[in-house]
């Protein structure tokens, strides 16, 4: 008979293997990759689990025209959304957001207490 588990022990074994970056460029692959909506939630929407709030980013395609002020914003509430949901990361910088393709991306600096990396992450729907 196999010993029950803390979550803390679970958390922990399902990270074995892997370094610290792929840590985090996973947890950035999913911020990048949940849309979070704005407004009053709608309960139906949160029964079929549709609803995610504070998690995530807006739809880039609701958010970015291509017009410097709407660009600039949407940077910033990647960089704030990134900043706030990955404490392991003490700055965040978007270097480049490319929404014109069928696959939007971006690409962005990640700095750490020990290193900066260059990364690239894909918006999905």
């Amino acid at each position: 008979m196999s010993q029950a588990r803390t979550l803390f022990e679970k958390l922990d074994a399902s990270c074995e293997g892997i370094s610290l970056k792929e840590s985090i460029c996973q947890q950035v692959q999913r911020i990048i990759s949940t849309r979070s909506y704005s407004g009053e939630p709608n309960l139906s929407r949160q029964r079929d689990g549709a609803y995610i709030d504070r998690f995530g980013v807006p739809e880039i395609v609701d958010q970015y025209s291509g017009s410097g002020d709407e660009l600039a914003h949407y940077r910033q509430v990647i960089r704030e959304q990134i900043m706030t949901l990955e404490p392991r990361l003490l700055d965040v910088e978007v270097i480049e957001l490319n929404g014109q393709s069928g696959m939007a991306t971006c690409q962005l600096l990640l700095t750490t207490k020990n290193e900066s990396n260059v990364e690239q992450f894909y918006f999905q729907n």
